[in-house]
């Protein structure tokens, strides 16, 4: 079986293109090799796309940096041939395809050598680019050619070797080929040519619209997203029959230019459906890549600008869709927009992605802005509640007092345990009514091991108002029943216990005092019943109307709770 040549794949038989599908040996062959590749794209580039193009910048850009490491090694001296660009004795450019070919325009004008120097600055770089992209894309090819233009630009670090330009014989009949079939010339072929009408002055003329309809339905907006689609089908469904190597750096760069424009037009929909074939056809690598670029806050600022102004809710025909929006870019997007109507559009994506994306958005929420981090809580407790204990936590050291509230709120709603250490630093706060709550709550959710914190806060304070000794006294004696009422004994005998110097204030006794009968009056053992009664004959009217309320009730049958 005859073996594929230097212009064919070995794998697939594909005509090889400007990547250069042969072997180079020398490093000096392979960057050169690149630089003629990365010379072609940017050829093509330069007519297909807007000069502002991304693809324009990006192709440039390789074009650039191929040169500067071709040029490393002295000055590079390519040798131009009808189908071939060679450097010494290694091709490093084949094609056979004269309506492709760089090689063969190259070689057609009269280019034989083309030397470029290490010192070639970007300005002449980039006017080589131009000349050769008006000559290769095969557009104005009624201008000078690429010799003329070349020796007219005045390169100082581009040296040309030339011929005559050049016109391809037609190939000659071998032996044995069919003679060719007579054709009778048409009637009239040796009369003298009509007389051409007079000249007349140019002007314009509109062309009708029925001439020129199918032109603009093929060009409209509209249109221009399903062919791209179509053209990813046809790819596709050829790389599967004909075996393409997977993954294929041209089907993949073909793909990635899909996939980049698509995003760019914020047609989320069609990305998805893209990201879906190319996950059907085993393409993971290309489909990763395109998810990557949906992931971006440009590419999903994309797709709202496509929706109304006024939009609060994704509209219904694109419920489907939503989901699939990634949540980071949304945040980012969220924490920069100041309009109601979008940020409320923003939040109901954010919802959409919950609870699955609960533990994610929660740790986001401290590093976001107090008033959207209050919306941001607010959607975890509704439709995540199993984070909502998670993400208000570290809300607790936040400066802001509103998202304190409202972090404390989502763990007294939550069944979970609560976080000792962020609970007893909030202790420290100005607001009274917020150091209640969080008592309250530590009371009631708190670890054992809450009870020495509590200890160490209540035994630092210098006052006490009524209200904290209350929930003082009931979170002690909730956390740790035995510790707690050893501490109220304590407190109730503060010269026998050595406290006399901690309770020498006479308000800081009546705290303490209030704070150790109110947590006496949940604590089941008898000895509290004595205390309770002992403090009854003591204390002063609401002490004696307290301990005798609790005592009535524990011997209802229960203890104190409220």
């Amino acid at each position: 079986m005859p073996q594929p040549g230097p212009s064919q794949s070995a794998s697939t038989g594909r005509p090889a293109s400007d990547a250069a599908e042969f072997l180079t040996v020398t490093p000096r062959a392979q960057a050169a090799a690149t630089f003629v590749a990365a010379l072609g794209k940017a050829a093509r580039a330069f007519v297909l796309y807007d000069p502002a193009n991304a693809v324009v910048r990006q192709f440039l850009e390789d074009y650039r940096a191929k040169a500067t490491k071709a040029l490393e090694g002295g000055p590079l001296a390519l040798e131009i041939r009808p189908e071939e660009i060679a450097v010494g004795e290694e091709i490093v450019y084949r094609d056979a395809d004269r309506e492709k070919s760089l090689a063969y325009r190259l070689f057609r004008d009269g280019v034989r050598r083309l030397t470029l120097a290490p010192a070639i600055g970007w300005d002449e770089l980039l006017r080589f680019l131009e000349i050769l992209a008006i000559r290769f894309t095969g557009i104005r090819q009624q201008e000078e050619d690429v010799v003329t233009l070349l020796r007219r630009a005045a390169f100082h670090a581009i040296a040309l070797e030339a011929v005559e330009g050049f016109a391809p014989e037609e190939q000659d009949e071998g032996e044995g080929a069919a003679e060719a079939p007579h054709v009778a010339p048409p009637p009239g072929w040796d009369e003298p040519l009509p007389r051409l009408p007079a000249p007349v002055a140019l002007a314009r003329r509109a062309v009708p619209d029925e001439l020129v309809a199918d032109l603009r339905a093929d060009l409209a907006p509209e249109a221009l997203v399903p062919a791209a689609l179509a053209a990813v089908r046809d790819a596709l469904a050829e790389a599967a029959r004909a075996g393409w190597p997977n993954p294929d750096a041209d089907l993949d760069a073909f793909l990635a230019e899909i996939g980049k424009f698509l995003v760019a037009e914020g047609d989320l929909k069609a990305a998805l459906q893209l990201a879906d074939m190319l996950g059907r056809q085993g393409r993971s690598a290309a489909a990763a890549a395109l998810l990557q670029d949906l992931s971006d806050p440009t590419a999903v600022a994309a797709f709202l600008a496509r929706l109304p102004e006024d939009a609060r809710v994704p509209p219904p025909e694109l419920a489907g869709l939503v989901a699939a929006i990634p949540l980071a870019p949304v945040i980012e997007l969220l924490a920069a927009e100041q309009r109601p109507a979008r940020r409320a559009l923003l939040l109901a994506l954010v919802s959409a992605r919950l609870p699955g994306d609960g533990a994610a958005l929660a740790e986001r929420l401290p590093s976001v802005e107090p008033d959207l981090g209050l919306e941001l809580l607010k959607l975890i407790a509704e439709r995540a509640p199993d984070h909502a204990a998670p993400a208000a936590a570290p809300l607790l050291a936040s400066a802001d007092r509103r998202l304190q509230s409202a972090a404390l709120s989502a763990l007294e709603a939550a069944q979970a345990e609560a976080p000792t250490a962020p609970l007893v630093a909030l202790l420290a706060s100005q607001d009274e009514a917020l150091r209640v709550r969080v008592l309250l709550l530590l009371g009631r959710r708190g670890a054992p091991e809450a009870f020495a914190a509590l200890e160490r806060w209540a035994e630092g304070r210098k006052d006490l108002s009524r209200s904290e000794a209350d929930a003082l006294g009931r979170a002690l004696a909730q956390v740790a029943p035995i510790p707690a009422f050893r501490l109220f004994a304590r407190w109730l005998e503060p010269e026998k216990k050595g406290l006399g110097s901690l309770l020498r204030s006479s308000s800081r006794k009546e705290a303490f005092t209030w704070a150790a009968a109110c947590g006496l009056a949940v604590i089941a053992i008898p000895e509290a019943e004595q205390w309770l009664t002992a403090l009854a004959q003591r204390g002063d009217a609401d002490l004696k109307r307290h301990c005798l309320a609790a005592l009535a009730a524990r011997r209802r049958g229960g203890h104190a709770r409220g």
